[in-house]
């Protein structure tokens, strides 16, 4: 998978308060080269809040409030704005950059997925020493967070979850985790960090190979995992991650679900422009 940590075109967040007379732009659908609508940020107000936070004419807005608009038809962009109060956020690209990534046949929002991904994890420090923190304060014995080890059977529907991985990154997390299948059954959470397939330590394994080795699994696989918090706990100090049961143990869960699947936006064919 390859990296945008240096691609000199990346998308751009801007932050705007709104003033007497609004945001200070005009938000058009207008069609793209590929043949989709893109939604483009066009006619800028002199002094404006759109001015003052660096939009520039013919930006095209990827996303509000962190929410992806990319394939959303333009009134529900146009809603979507209108429905953050006097405040919003904006993940812009410009036209060069635009064309960066459409030659590419990739979102510019992939270049932004590393970035998030090093949120998550920092968020995810944060709570171990504050959860570190609190366990000293009530007088408790600090006590090293452990792995949950989960064995899923299948069945006609699948083993219930999904794996995810960020590109160009090492680490594989569980997501989609059907409510009431096999893996929440056997305790996975959203946004686990898979430790061990089958006994075998998959953290720092390909995305590609990580799903091959649930797949050659057949019916059946064992699964060790950890919350992001625990996890970073545990790297941080240095605390070896282990089942200690060669090819897993534990009770067996049955239930649906799947693996990975990719997705694709589409675009309304609409040409409309609002005011913002």
């Amino acid at each position: 998978m390859a990296s945008f940590s240096h691609v000199a075109f990346r998308p751009r967040s801007l932050h705007l308060l709104m003033g007497s007379s609004g945001f200070g732009f005009l938000l058009k659908a207008e069609e793209r080269k590929t043949g989709t609508i893109g939604q483009y940020l066009r006619e800028l107000d002199a002094g404006s809040p759109a001015e003052a936070s660096g939009m520039r004419d013919g930006d095209r807005l990827l996303a509000v409030n962190g929410k992806n608009l990319e394939g959303v038809e333009h009134e529900t962009a146009v809603t979507m704005i209108r429905a953050s109060g006097d405040s919003v956020t904006l993940t812009v690209i410009d036209p060069q950059g635009d064309a960066f990534f459409t030659r590419l046949g990739l979102s510019p929002l992939i270049a932004l997925q590393g970035e998030q991904r090093e949120e998550d994890r920092e968020r995810g420090r944060r709570e171990a020493r504050d959860e570190e923190s609190a366990t000293e304060n009530r007088g408790e014995g600090a006590s090293a967070p452990k792995p949950r080890f989960g064995r899923l059977v299948q069945n006609s529907e699948g083993f219930g979850f999904q794996v995810y991985s960020i590109a160009d990154e090492t680490g594989t997390y569980i997501k989609q985790v059907a409510a009431g299948g096999v893996a929440a059954r056997a305790g996975l959470r959203d946004w686990d960090v898979l430790v061990e397939v089958n006994g075998e330590n998959v953290e720092s394994s390909p995305y590609e190979d990580v799903v091959c080795k649930i797949q050659a699994s057949g019916q059946e696989v064992a699964l060790l995992v950890m919350s992001q918090n625990e996890y970073w706990h545990c790297k941080e100090n240095h605390i070896p991650l282990s089942s200690g049961v060669p090819g897993g143990g534990g009770e067996r869960q049955r239930g649906n679900g799947s693996l990975p699947s990719d997705s694709t936006s589409r675009s309304n064919n609409n040409n409309n422009s609002n005011n913002n």
